[in-house]
């Protein structure tokens, strides 16, 4: 943990539909210094088994990018939106898993496009994620994925996004094949979705593997 006594943390406000779940976030950014990749942060990520990466500090995410490059520690970026900062740091992540909102951002035209164009910066695999349609992707060389969204009893999809990279990371390293850990990760998000808040929802795994049994 780093803390900066003279900064202030980010804060948001969210407002969630009633009838539909979906939500608005207002946030304020804060006001502090950069977060370091000291000798303590890349103690910790050598000692990790993936590096989930969102870009929010784009000169530590590189670097901490870079690192866990050099020890063969997959990183997977969580893409939100475009800026040219995240567009380096595509070119050092194995798996870059995006919003709908990023892909169109990236190029016009339809997700499986997009899917495309992000396996050009290298990654192994690329995921495209289109809310209550479900998602898209594709590893190099590999065909087209597309794997439905799961039916819910929608009450909020505050944390969504970041439940189904969770559930991706867990797939990936459960050793799951791409069509599977999308399905995994897809379920994972679903069950957020049934509950109020951005971490009362978060299914454990075994919820997630009684509603994965349950819907085969």
């Amino acid at each position: 943990m780093q803390i900066d006594l003279d900064g202030s943390s980010q804060f948001a406000f969210i407002a969630v539909e009633r009838q539909q779940g979906r939500r608005n976030i207002f946030c304020s950014r804060g006001a502090r210094r950069p977060f370091c990749i000291d000798a303590r942060v890349r103690n910790s990520i050598a000692n990790a088994a993936a590096l989930l990466l969102n870009g929010g500090e784009p000169v530590a995410a590189l670097a901490a990018a870079r690192f866990a490059r050099t020890r063969k520690i997959p990183v997977i970026l969580d893409g939100g939106s475009l800026n040219e900062r995240i567009l380096e740091l595509c070119s050092h992540c194995d798996h870059l898993v995006v919003s709908q909102r990023f892909a169109e951002q990236l190029i016009t035209g339809n997700p499986a496009e997009a899917v495309d164009r992000l396996l050009r910066f290298g990654a192994k695999a690329a995921v495209v994620t289109l809310g209550s349609s479900g998602c898209v992707a594709r590893e190099q060389a590999g065909p087209l994925v597309e794997c439905p969204a799961f039916a819910a009893d929608v009450v909020d999809t505050t944390g969504c996004g970041d439940v189904f990279h969770g559930g991706y990371a867990h797939g990936l390293l459960s050793g799951l094949a791409l069509p599977e850990r999308l399905r995994f990760a897809s379920v994972c998000a679903a069950l957020k979705a049934c509950s109020i808040g951005g971490r009362q929802g978060i299914p454990s795994l075994d919820r997630v593997e009684r509603a994965l049994a349950s819907r085969d």
